[in-house]
């Protein structure tokens, strides 16, 4: 069911023109920025977003245009888990993991305890009310956020809600949700 979900969703956001993507893109951006919890926020985890996703590139630059630190995974595909590295360019990343953009500096002194990131950006493809997410599959959120203490904040279009998402023991939702409409805490 989830991978169906998953599926219909993607094919959904693939059918976007670049001026409509372009357009929530915009709104999505503000309502987080304009958030408390973004002002309040020192230290951003994030991923590089891919073309079927929402923008993060854009939150990047404002992050460091306000003088907040930015940290990106690095994933182990064998442990199926994450470790922060902090960036300060988008040339401190080489492709990585997943035919993904990673940080490219991975020694200790540029890595971060999760506790020590104030907000997770946490990637998705289909929400619910509750703030439980459908990703991209692998579970590595899902493990990360097992015992993450900080906010934890989700960006998608109102498009890609749905009523509920079956979920299991080990699916963490996340904080609040923030569309191209509003930016709300889950229930």
């Amino acid at each position: 069911m989830k991978k169906d979900l998953r599926q219909t969703m993607l094919k959904k956001l693939s059918e976007l023109s670049q001026s409509e993507k372009a357009e929530l893109t915009k709104r999505i951006h503000a309502n987080l920025f304009n958030s408390e919890i973004w002002e309040q926020a020192q230290v951003i985890g994030i991923t590089l977003s891919t073309e079927i996703e929402w923008d993060t590139y854009a939150i990047i630059d404002q992050a460091w245009r306000e003088n907040k630190d930015v940290y990106v995974p690095i994933t182990d595909e064998v442990a199926h888990t994450m470790r922060y590295c902090l960036i300060q360019s988008f040339d401190d990343l080489q492709l990585g993991a997943y035919n993904l953009y990673e940080p490219r500096h991975q020694d200790v002194k540029y890595q971060c305890d999760k506790q020590a990131i104030d907000l997770m950006i946490v990637p998705g493809v289909v929400f619910d009310q509750r703030g439980y997410r459908i990703g991209f599959g692998k579970g590595y959120f899902d493990r990360f956020l097992s015992d993450y203490q900080h906010h934890t904040v989700s960006i998608l279009a109102e498009s890609q809600l749905i009523e509920e998402i079956p979920i299991n023991v080990y699916d963490i939702s996340v904080d609040y949700l923030v569309t191209e409409a509003r930016f709300f805490q889950v229930d």
